[in-house]
């Protein structure tokens, strides 16, 4: 028989101060009797401002309601239905009037004292709420990508009833949606001309084969005479005319949105999902967009061009919208996509600034090109914006990355073999200078160049991003001091291959110690080393990143980011 030892006695209240999660404690009146440090941050007050207050202060006014009810259900007839029932999302009110949306979860308990108290635990969601919402909006990317590039490909499809099969199937399979319908709009009349599933009795034939609707009926009647539209509930709605056919095929929610050119509606594409779905406005502007652009393709003699408009884009969407102000740096950056029309590549680099005062300076490569190799790229830039409010260290925020990237290869990705290598630096003012700690992915070591002029590696190894189930990286902390700088380059500048092989980083490390005294010297001197190297043999993406700490101080000094002519025009 195995013994136990006892448990040695413990301070109840110093354990709940020392928990990282949020507890409030009411009693049986619904007035909050103790409330530990991690609440009181969590809900913007001071300590001891909660206690003695009633608990529908930390509940939105909406909620009130439905909040007493449920109370006085439990205390007057015992229906506990969320106490100890695991936990529920809900929004939490801050004493500044901001909302939160925090998981909670309730147990009842009862005092030495003899009297009932409930013990409320929440953890804030918003970190992880947001990765979902950038990993919601990779996936309407990626499925819109995906369908530009199918209709760049399949060349030959001249009308709206040639491309709506590819439409429907690469929407439904890309968001996960149960089928679809697209109408065309002819005098203002619909009629139905595709289905997916295609099969009889499917659910995209079960709602709509057979119809005819005038403009204005209906949800295609109303989205060709304007905007994309969403119904979460279609039983409920009252534009949705069809919903005898809605229960017929267990259909919840349903969006469309149209096909045009020149603001006129050439059809209508409409989707369907059993599951209720709430409205999402990222993805509605999105496919708004892609319905121009599919309308605009259908006009023959422009549709190249439309295309590689798209392309060049969504490339620009992966890059820093605007160049950041950090103060006391001299940083630039060169970027060169590689050739090719409507090329999309995976190279991205990002500069943002920290909550605590912090610099994040990173750059990374996804392997391959094209539209799963930008949708990658987006979910990768996001993700690690995403993580790094919240992770202790640069290891911590690839660890995140890691995670998300795995997750979305099984998922979105079905199984694509790809991998993501970033190097990912954070930077703080010190007495000498910056400290900086880096921590890498699979990616080339970044380099510094001493005020001697001497050239470094700055050891930083890691495990490629979305290769293993628990990723391993080594957080390296460096000293940049005056006149020091810092170089990070993508494999597209160490493997650029010409007539004399690859550029490598031998190449590299001359360049770096010969170049002028600048970030902005620096990286142009990378980045016609490279350029002369290839010769006009084909090159690949790449990114170059400078980070320089001047003799005197600088009070602001801003990113400088440089694109080349040809990758403007292309």
């Amino acid at each position: 028989m195995n013994s136990r030892t006892p448990p040695p006695s413990l301070d109840s209240a110093a354990l709940l101060d020392a928990l990282t999660d949020a507890v409030v404690i009411a009693d049986s009146a619904g007035v909050i009797v103790y409330v530990n440090p991690a609440a009181d941050r969590l809900l913007g007050a001071a300590a001891g401002d909660l206690v003695g207050g009633p608990l529908v202060e930390i509940i939105p006014e909406r909620l009130r309601s439905a909040h007493l009810a449920g109370w006085e259900r439990y205390t007057q007839k015992r229906e506990a239905r969320l106490i100890g029932s695991g936990t529920v999302r809900l929004p939490a009110l801050r004493r500044d009037g901001t909302e939160i949306d925090i998981d909670l979860a309730l147990s009842a308990h009862i005092t030495s004292a003899g009297e009932e108290v409930i013990i409320g635990t929440l953890r804030d969601l918003g970190d992880r709420i947001e990765l979902e919402r950038q990993r919601r909006i990779t996936t309407y990317l990626a499925a819109s990508q995906a369908i530009m590039t199918r209709l760049a490909v399949g060349a030959g499809a001249a009308t709206l009833t040639d491309v709506a099969p590819m439409l429907l199937e690469t929407l439904a399979e890309g968001l996960g949606w149960d089928g679809g319908t697209v109408w065309t709009h002819d005098r203002g009349v619909l009629t139905p001309v595709a289905w997916w599933p295609e099969g009889p009795g499917s659910v995209a034939r079960t709602m709509s084969e057979g119809v005819v609707l005038q403009a204005g009926e209906g949800l295609p009647g109303r989205v060709a005479q304007g905007a994309a539209s969403w119904i979460e509930t279609v039983s409920t709605d009252g534009i949705f005319v069809r919903r005898d056919r809605a229960e017929q095929a267990g259909v919840r929610s349903c969006f469309a949105f149209p096909i045009a050119v020149g603001g006129e509606a050439l059809g209508v594409v409409e989707m369907y999902s059993q599951a209720r779905q709430a409205p999402e406005p990222e993805l509605l502007a999105l496919l708004e967009t892609a319905g121009r652009e599919i309308g605009r393709y259908l006009e023959r003699t422009e549709a190249r061009r439309h295309l590689v408009e798209l392309a060049e884009t969504l490339q620009a969407s992966l890059l820093p919208p605007q160049s950041p102000t950090v103060p006391g740096l001299d940083v630039a950056v060169r970027y060169r996509a590689a050739g090719g029309e409507g090329q999309i590549g995976g190279d991205f680099f990002d500069v943002f600034p920290l909550p605590d005062g912090e610099w994040a300076i990173l750059i990374g490569d996804v392997s391959g090109r094209g539209p799963r190799a930008a949708a990658l790229t987006a979910l990768a830039r996001y993700t690690l914006r995403a993580a790094a409010i919240g992770a202790a260290s640069p290891s911590a925020v690839l660890a995140v990355l890691n995670d998300v990237v795995r997750r979305e290869l099984e998922t979105a990705f079905q199984g694509d073999e790809r991998f993501v290598t970033v190097a990912y630096l954070t930077l703080a003012p010190s007495a000498s200078g910056f400290s900086i700690v880096a921590a890498c992915g699979g990616h080339p070591q970044p380099l510094a160049r001493r005020a001697d002029g001497s050239v470094e590696p700055v050891p930083c190894e890691g495990d490629l991003i979305g290769a293993f189930n628990v990723h391993e990286a080594l957080d390296q902390s460096i000293e940049l001091q005056a006149e020091d700088l810092l170089v990070l380059v993508t494999d597209g500048v160490i493997e650029a291959r010409g007539e004399g092989g690859e550029f490598g980083e031998d190449r590299l490390r001359q360049v770096i110690a010969a170049a002028g005294s600048t970030a902005a010297d620096v990286a142009d001197a990378v980045d016609a080393a490279v350029v002369s190297h290839l010769e006009g043999h084909p090159q690949d993406d790449l990114a170059i990143v400078v980070i320089r700490l001047p003799a005197s101080p600088l009070v602001t000094t801003s990113v400088e980011v440089h694109i080349p002519e040809s990758d403007r025009t292309r």
